[in-house]
């Protein structure tokens, strides 16, 4: 019996082409509209045409504000045509400043503006929002519109990536924020760390620890896993929250997935690579002298204090939990210690008292 031999047959679905997103051009006689086409089936490549003229991709720049006749034609043949509108922005009624970490290298990170640079910038936006799809302008010479100050960030390519509330957002070569992140980890030889210190208020299954609110609560929660700021403050937003024995040795987990509290050798190698703690202290946060104060790979060790029967020593110490037992006895673990008067590390203890006692965490990933 002969074998007929088959023949591959190619489905073609109809070519269609549709807008995806119309960006508006900045003012009204501004060239910096876009137009998104979502382009599928037919018989690729494709051909685009606007207004007659060929293009070649399907993301459409330097567009002033008008009606456009896009046509898109496949290989076959096949063509769908569109009209798509570009308006305009109208000047805002108000523009609200931000002070942000500009990326001063153009590096293809957000590392080094995450992770106290000591370069800030302004940026403005149309009324009081900063999120994605949103117009950031640079405003020189005192400018009071938005749209006035307009400048191409293009002729600066290190505005490509800002960091603004410890997250890093794209912009493009027109202004627009095109993309959000938040801030990465920090990454040391063979080891990453995290950018800033913990600032969890729940377990890792989602359940909740207790938050020590004013001095009677030490005594009322002491050994229940809990966290507090130094002095019932503020401070956890830069310097995070503070947590005691029970918290980071609690069964629920304090560490989000993917991090874990680091030990006494994840120090050790850490030391080890950058040959003295101190260098890897913030410039902020820190009394003078700060000795030894470097920054080294953005690490961005701060100076949050800690609670040990009293809160202390806040802008002079950052003393750090481990997840190592310390051979002194029961319920101690090994605490990192940073100082503003010295460029050393140096290991110590937890201690055990009338109240629990809380220090900061660092975790590795």
């Amino acid at each position: 019996m002969s074998t007929i031999p088959c023949k591959e047959i190619t489905t073609i679905y109809p070519l269609n082409a549709s807008v995806f997103n119309v960006r508006k051009a900045s003012g009204i006689n501004k060239k910096d509209g876009v137009i998104f086409l979502n382009i599928t089936g037919g018989l690729p490549p494709y051909k685009i045409f606007i207004d007659n003229s060929l293009i070649i991709k399907d993301l459409i720049r330097n567009l002033q504000p008008k009606e456009y006749n896009i046509k898109v034609v496949d290989t076959a043949n096949e063509v769908v045509n569109l009209i798509v509108e570009v308006g305009y922005e109208t000047s805002p009624t108000y523009c609200s400043m931000f002070v942000i970490g500009r990326n001063v290298n153009g590096a293809a990170n957000c590392d080094e503006i995450c992770l106290d640079s000591p370069v800030n910038s302004v940026v403005y936006a149309r009324g009081d929002s900063f999120k994605l799809g949103d117009r950031l302008y640079k405003i020189p010479n005192g400018y009071t519109s938005c749209i006035a100050g307009t400048i191409n960030w293009s002729t600066d390519i290190s505005w490509d990536r800002i960091k603004y509330n410890n997250n890093c957002y794209e912009v493009d070569d027109d202004g627009l924020i095109t993309g959000v992140t938040t801030c990465g980890d920090v990454k040391v030889d063979s080891q990453y760390w995290a950018s800033e210190n913990l600032k969890v208020t729940k377990f890792r299954d989602g359940s909740d620890i207790q938050y020590i609110a004013n001095f009677d609560d030490f005594i009322k929660y002491k050994g229940i896993p809990a966290y507090t700021s130094y002095e019932f403050g503020e401070s956890w937003q830069t310097r995070g929250y503070l947590y005691n024995y029970a918290a980071i040795t609690s069964a629920n987990i304090l560490a989000p997935t993917g991090y874990r509290i680091p030990t006494k050798s994840d120090y050790d190698t850490l030391f080890d690579e950058v040959t003295s703690g101190g260098v890897l202290k913030s410039f902020s946060t820190w009394d003078s002298p700060n000795i030894g104060a470097q920054n080294k790979f953005n690490y961005n060790a701060k100076a949050p204090g800690f609670f040990q029967n009293s809160f202390k020593n806040i802008n002079q110490k950052g003393n750090y939990w481990t997840s190592t037992n310390h051979p002194v006895g029961i319920g101690r673990k090994y605490i990192v210690s940073f100082s503003y008067d010295s460029e050393n590390v140096f290991y110590g203890t937890n201690f055990t008292s009338g109240y629990d006692e809380f220090y900061p965490v660092r975790l590795i990933k």
